[in-house]
């Protein structure tokens, strides 16, 4: 189990529930790979001065729009989180 899926099930399970399940799994979904892509950079990279930092455009056209839609799904839970909490 990725750390993203135990967050969904155990911490916010009650909350969740009332959210469509797409969304939910889009959400672990981009927490996950953007961990994956973060966490490999670190490895292959030992001596970079800014360790979270991606440079897109050394990314492959895969990896570049897996990157997108993992962004475009935390943008989507961020406006989510504005509607629900800034009221």
């Amino acid at each position: 189990m990725h750390l993203g899926e135990w967050w969904a099930s155990a911490a916010l399970a009650p909350e969740l529930s009332a959210l469509p399940q797409a969304e939910v799994q889009d959400w672990v979904a981009a927490f996950d790979h953007l961990q994956a892509l973060r966490l490999a950079h670190q490895i292959g990279d030992h001596a970079a001065p800014a360790p979270n930092r991606i440079d897109v455009a050394a990314l492959d056209a895969v990896a570049a729009q897996s990157l997108k839609a993992a962004l475009n799904a935390v943008r989507t839970l961020q406006q989510r989180l504005a509607l629900d909490y800034l009221r």
